[in-house]
Parts: structure tokens; C-alpha cells; sequence
């Protein structure tokens, strides 16, 4: 069994440094020394987070300075992951010798749109990767490695998740330290009391206590930025609402139809997305646009 102050004291050379230290300063007590416990900073556990981290660095290819990171919780077909694929584009057109790594943190059987991810870019499934580790110890490995191939100041994007937020109440202040934290807010979640729809709690706690490690909050929504500032009103000077950009196809064809005019309603029937605006849409089209249907 390793034993680090036998080891020390065993040592003709340590020795000679715990004299020189005790000369200079009193406080160094050799005696304490002799009678200390010992204990390894990293233990002898081949299942330790550490021993994970030499195959972290070898599935990179070797590869270090990245600009960009990009903490998802899966690569799927979604808009929150096209809204955040189109700003990352966008960052390398503006400054093509980026470097961008993506790391997902969650369970996921597939992803979908690696397909779609940027020419030279690195994606690895952390949670598929190191299934044999914990949640805690994974955020711990990642951590680790991405203070050793992120480069100082590189942006790293959280996408609002249950793997995002944790690194971030986890690591926010080791993030904030040594790179600019951009944090992708999408719709807010609502829940329903006493025939009342109120927000959930969990979006606002989780920025109310991470603010301070965040340096932008990006939404595509200016109704979710006007919420946070109801209740976070020192948000202000850290939000920005970037809207998604919207292409036309080019081969758009007309079906004929009664209405002169029609509103589509892009988006799933789900209690998040608000299904009964469209009631009151319809409603309000009928008073003051006949013309129009949904």
C-alpha cells in the first residue's frame, strides 16, 4: 500500500528540504510531518475519472486549441440544435481558421445530424464514450480535458439541458475563468395550477444562481428575454436575441384555396409551444383580417 510521508521521510534529498523549509520558516514543523497521515490526490482506482482522461485526448486525435466548444445534450433533429449549428457556421465564415469541438452528454441511441456538423470539426458522445462513469465524473473528465484543449478565452455554447446546466452548477467559476460562456435560452416551460399557466421555476433558478459565471445569454425569442427581465432585471447588459434566419424555397408552388391569405403555424402541439394561442390567433384573424386563415 503507498504510503507518501514514509516515503518522504525514507528520502536523504526530502529530508534536506524539510530542514531548508524549517529554517525559513517556523511554521514547517518536521515533527508534524513525522506524525501526518497520508493520502493520494488522485487514487489508485483504475475506475478513477483520470485514467479516462489519456483516451479523452487520443479520440481528439491530438488535436488542441479549439475556438469553439459546443455542449449539447444530443446532436438530434430539433431547432435549438439548427439555431445554434446556423450561429456556428456563421462564426466560420467570419473567422474560418476556427477550431470547433461538439460534445453530447446524454443518453442518445443516435445523432442524427453529425452530418451537418461544420467541414473539420470534432464530435464525440461523451456519455457513450465513458458509459462506465458516472454523471459527476464524467462533467469532472470533461472539465479536465477541456482546460487542456480549449483554448484561453475560446467561447464555449450551453445549450439549456440537464448535461449543461450541471457543468455550469458544477464548474461555472472554473468556466468564467478561463473561457467566454455563451448560454443558448430557448422557450420557457410552463406548468399548470389551479387552472392557472405559470412558468416553470427551473430556468429562472438555474440563471438567478449562474448568472455571474455567463457572459452572454442568447435567445431566438424576445418574449423569453422580456420574461427574464420581469424577474433578473440586472440580465439586461448580458442578453441578446438573435432571431433564427428564415429561407424562402425556391420552387414555392400555390395551391388554391378560398382565403386570399394563410398563417402557418410552424411548430409541434406541445404545452411548451402554447397550442392555445392559436384559438385566440384565429379569433383575432376573424375581427380584423377575414382574409386570412391559419
Amino acid at each position: 500500500e503507498s504510503d507518501n510521508r514514509r516515503d518522504m521521510l525514507a528520502s536523504e534529498k526530502m529530508l534536506d528540504y524539510i530542514l531548508d523549509a524549517a529554517t525559513l520558516d517556523p511554521e514547517v514543523c518536521p515533527a508534524r510531518i513525522e506524525l501526518s497521515g497520508s493520502y493520494c490526490p488522485m487514487p489508485w482506482d483504475r475506475k478513477h475519472w483520470g485514467e479516462s482522461l489519456e483516451s479523452f485526448y487520443r479520440l481528439l486525435g491530438g488535436r488542441r486549441e479549439f475556438t469553439d466548444v459546443i455542449i449539447l445534450p444530443w446532436l438530434k433533429p430539433g431547432g435549438a440544435e439548427k439555431y445554434i449549428l446556423t450561429i456556428v457556421n456563421e462564426i466560420l465564415r467570419v473567422s474560418p481558421k476556427g477550431r470547433v469541438l461538439f460534445l453530447s452528454g446524454e443518453a442518445a441511441n443516435a445523432h442524427e445530424w453529425t452530418y451537418k456538423l461544420p467541414a473539420g470539426s470534432e464530435f464525440m458522445d461523451v456519455f457513450n464514450t465513458f458509459p462506465m462513469l458516472s454523471d459527476l465524473d464524467r462533467d469532472a473528465l470533461l472539465m479536465r480535458g477541456l482546460l487542456a484543449v480549449a483554448k484561453k478565452n475560446a467561447r464555449v455554447h450551453f445549450k439549456a439541458s440537464i448535461f449543461a446546466n450541471r457543468l455550469l452548477n458544477s464548474y461555472g467559476a472554473v468556466f468564467s475563468s478561463a473561457f467566454k460562456v455563451i448560454y443558448y435560452r430557448f422557450s420557457e416551460q410552463v406548468i399548470s395550477w389551479q387552472g392557472k399557466r405559470l412558468l416553470s421555476p427551473w430556468g429562472i433558478g438555474f440563471l438567478r444562481k449562474n448568472i455571474e459565471n455567463i457572459d452572454v445569454v442568447v435567445s431566438d425569442c424576445v418574449s423569453t428575454v422580456k420574461n427574464d427581465l420581469n424577474f433578473l432585471g440586472w440580465i439586461s447588459k448580458k442578453s441578446r436575441v438573435i432571431y433564427s434566419p428564415f429561407e424562402a424555397a425556391s420552387d414555392i408552388y400555390k395551391i388554391p384555396h378560398i382565403a386570399k391569405k394563410r398563417l402557418l403555424w410552424a411548430s409541434r402541439i406541445s404545452q411548451e409551444k402554447k397550442p392555445e394561442l392559436v384559438a385566440l390567433i384565429a379569433m383575432a384573424l376573424r375581427e380584423k383580417m377575414a382574409d386570412v386563415v391559419i
